[in-house]
């Protein structure tokens, strides 16, 4: 669970180049959740405190005000931004977050 959250985090990351306007698949499905209000270096702290204690993962949310989808959305907005995307990515390292071995590896599926 810990290198699944750690490698969703880095992959949500990784993937901050995409515009969150081209995965748009249209009107018919369930709108996104809204984005957390919280730093990118917040979300860094946060998303290593989730990598550390996988699981007390739903506490950990709860704490911090926010749902698993708001999380997700935020760090997928803090992506879409480079200098945003590097603070998430410091504070996540200075917190003590892990990123797997292989999470910049293309075509490296997660464990499963």
């Amino acid at each position: 669970m810990r290198t699944a959250l750690s490698l969703l985090a880095f992959c949500l990351l990784l993937a901050g180049g995409l515009s969150l306007a081209a995965c748009d698949a249209g009107d018919d499905e369930a709108p996104a959740a809204e984005a957390a209000d919280l730093s990118a270096e917040e979300l860094g702290r946060l998303g290593a405190q989730l990598d550390q204690e996988p699981e007390r993962a739903e506490a950990i949310l709860e704490e911090a005000g926010v749902t698993w989808e708001e999380f997700e959305a935020a760090v997928r907005e803090v992506s879409a931004d480079t200098d945003e995307a590097r603070r998430y990515a410091e504070a996540f390292a200075a917190a003590g977050g892990e990123v797997p071995d292989d999470a910049g590896a293309a075509g490296t599926a997660p464990p499963g």
